[in-house]
């Protein structure tokens, strides 16, 4: 019962910061962190900090903090990480996603550098390389790479709405534009 009165607070805690993000961005970030902290706090219920997580990102995104944002995802990931596969049978590719999702707010800031080695780290998850994720983001970072304005075009019109990312990060996504690596 007390863990059905922390979920139920970490989700109002963060409906409350997605319906005031836009009037006061402040006490948003400090509504979503509490919620995570709260949820996060209790090692049984991982589980339940999944969506909250997914929101703040969000919160962050539309308060223009990728910083923050990034902070939330790479969480997630260790969240994702701690939670049994029998009880989370997709957490893998949740977790391509995720990384996916912080390889694009790093482009989104032109922080290519970043992005290459979040991409490269990734490659320890098991399947992360043959995921469309991996994919996905490999077609972006090469097109940066080869220093090819269409190709990158193409690599952003045709990854991102196919993967299903959250809604925020898809947002990015379409939004990025080439620019030249140095």
């Amino acid at each position: 019962r007390e863990n059905e009165a922390e979920e139920m607070a970490g989700e109002t805690l963060m409906r409350g910061a997605k319906n005031i993000v836009a009037d006061d961005p402040a006490l948003a970030r400090e509504l979503a962190m509490e919620a995570i902290e709260m949820l996060e706090s209790n090692e049984d219920k991982l589980m339940y900090c999944i969506e909250p997580m997914r929101g703040a990102i969000g919160v962050f995104l539309k308060m223009q903090a990728p910083d923050d944002a990034i902070a939330i995802a790479r969480r997630l990931i260790v969240v994702l990480q701690a939670i049994d596969a029998e009880t989370l049978s997709n957490k893998m590719t949740m977790t391509y996603k995720f990384v996916f999702g912080i390889i694009i707010m790093h482009l989104h800031q032109k922080r290519f550098g970043d992005a290459d080695k979040e991409f490269n780290d990734a490659m320890q998850y098991d399947g992360f390389p043959a995921s469309s994720d991996a994919q996905a983001a490999e077609a972006l970072l090469q097109a940066l790479r080869g220093v090819d304005d269409e190709s990158f075009a193409k690599a952003c019109k045709q990854q991102y709405i196919a993967v299903g990312l959250d809604k925020e990060i898809a947002n990015l996504g379409r939004k990025l534009k080439f620019w030249e690596v140095s």
